[in-house]
């Protein structure tokens, strides 16, 4: 396999079509030598790549590794596969994730592209049509500027609904339609999932499953956000670990729940700008007081359980959860989430927790953790 290395400049309309490709990238050397290609496939990015455009924004040198089945090298159609890896700065920071198999991608770079949108984002493209946008708006535009032939998924507006409480049916199907139209009028060349009247019985009991079932986790995190509020001494932190598992058990919560971990996740967070406060950004635990608050921190999770299942049930056409949330996004690369393993009539998603999650502990730290989530 050919390996090209070099500097992003644009696009070009002389290579032909492949198929499966959403996009072409055109390098120039230094020599002044030319290559475009239309990658098929993308590897992953990682937590350190989260960090990087948290940090560096717009000057974010991101390690894209991809392959391509053909290149025009020069203005010459060169057929065969190849294997690439472009170090790219983008011209705007990045701010909106695809949470993929194995880690996130720029949404524009997943193949295929199916996103799960969730309610920040399509909030985000509501307000570019404001004046008093925030100051990071004309980067969010940008990239959903690249946003091409993606298919595109509301469904957790409707999950999170406007009210921060369970939505009745005709809520959580108004939701989905309010979000369809602003997703139809902000990315025209989008093609939006829709949804007949059975669809919509079916999705808003499955829905509505995830909430019954959250209560638990509603309790559990009501208590321990003024444990974590204030942040937890290096000398206290095994006692603050043992007492927040105990109350996962007496709440009825298993021990490797979303929850649970984005809590210990707070607890053995670094104030390092290297690194991601991922439980803290989820949890937010200093406005953390109410049932309301609760809802919207479980429906962040919810997204990550609904974006597994749907590898589970499709494996070939699975939604990629699209956020605004680097701190979600920090989870599931924390995690190493994507795959699910079959055993029997149970699915089991694969999960790999990583010092990213946890960096106060040593990967030793992190093992005997993890050990002890999965005892219960």
């Amino acid at each position: 396999m050919t390996h090209l290395s070099d500097q992003y400049s644009g696009p070009s309309k002389m290579l032909p079509r492949t198929p499966g490709a959403t996009h072409r990238l055109h390098y120039r050397g230094e020599d002044g030598r030319t290559i475009e290609v239309e990658p098929t496939t993308y590897r992953p990015l990682g937590v350190d790549d989260l960090v990087a455009t948290k940090v560096q924004k717009a000057t974010a040198l991101l390690p894209l590794h991809f392959e391509a089945e053909r290149a025009l090298v020069d203005g010459q159609l060169v057929e065969g596969r190849f294997a690439c890896h472009a170090p790219i700065a983008f011209h705007q920071s990045l701010m909106v994730y695809a949470l993929v198999d194995g880690g996130w991608l720029p949404p524009p770079m997943v193949m295929p592209p199916r996103l799960l949108v969730d309610r920040n984002v399509v909030s985000a493209l509501a307000s570019l049509r404001r004046p008093d946008a925030w100051p990071d708006a004309a980067s969010f535009d940008w990239w959903m500027d690249l946003f091409g032939d993606v298919q595109v998924n509301p469904l957790l507006c409707a999950l999170e609904g406007g009210h921060r409480s369970s939505p009745s049916y005709d809520e959580f199907v108004q939701e989905f339609e309010q979000a369809s139209a602003a997703i139809s009028r902000d990315l025209p060349h989008a093609k939006l999932l829709r949804f007949a009247e059975p669809h919509f019985r079916a999705a808003y009991d499955f829905v509505m499953g995830l909430h019954r079932h959250s209560r638990p986790a509603t309790a559990f995190l009501l208590q321990v956000a003024p444990i974590l509020a204030p942040g937890v001494s290096t000398k206290d932190l095994r006692a603050v670990e043992e007492q927040l598992l105990t109350l996962a058990r007496q709440h009825g919560l298993a021990t490797t729940s979303l929850s649970v971990v984005a809590a210990l996740s707070c607890l053995y967070e670094s104030n390092a700008a290297t690194s991601l406060q991922v439980g803290r950004d989820l949890l937010k635990p200093a406005q953390l007081r109410s049932e309301a608050d609760s809802y919207n921190v479980l429906a962040d999770l919810h997204a990550v359980e609904i974006a597994l299942q749907s590898r589970r049930l499709a494996p070939g056409e699975a939604w990629h959860l699209c956020t605004r949330d680097r701190g979600l996004a920090g989870l599931w690369c924390g995690l190493q989430l994507g795959q699910v393993r079959e055993t029997g009539a149970t699915p089991e998603f694969v999960a790999k927790p990583t010092r990213a999650l946890f960096p106060r502990l040593t990967e030793w730290g992190v093992a005997r953790l993890s050990r002890r989530l999965l005892s219960g």
